[in-house]
């Protein structure tokens, strides 16, 4: 009884092992524009992200980094602007698809759906 007991808790182990590593791992992921970057990161459980976002813009004339959301009426500007070339936190989004643009500029960069 005793041996089948120890049986049935290994091959339990084995199957959470690889469940676990079935499961993909979600990366960071970088856009950019001209002088503008964004950078999304699972703050997190995997299972149901949350995504930090992170701008940056390295130029200096008076133009900032900024998120855009699409919405149903098109696309909105979402979160902090970030005028250096510093990365900063600007927000954090659960479900969204999103750009980062330069303010003022109107170039962005690809777009990409977070759910």
């Amino acid at each position: 009884m005793k041996r089948s007991i120890r049986a049935a808790m290994v091959l339990s182990a084995a199957a959470v092992v690889l469940l676990a590593g079935a499961v993909p791992a979600m990366a960071d992921t970088t856009l950019s524009a001209t002088g503008a970057s964004g950078r999304m990161a699972v703050c997190s459980n995997p299972y149901e992200p949350t995504w930090c976002l992170y701008a940056r813009d390295t130029l200096t004339d008076g133009h900032c980094a900024r998120w855009q959301i699409e919405t149903s009426t098109g696309w909105q500007w979402w979160g902090s602007s970030v005028c250096t070339g510093t990365e900063q936190f600007v927000g954090a989004l659960e479900v969204g698809r999103l750009r980062v643009c330069r303010t003022g500029i109107g170039n962005c960069s690809r777009a990409v759906f977070t759910g």
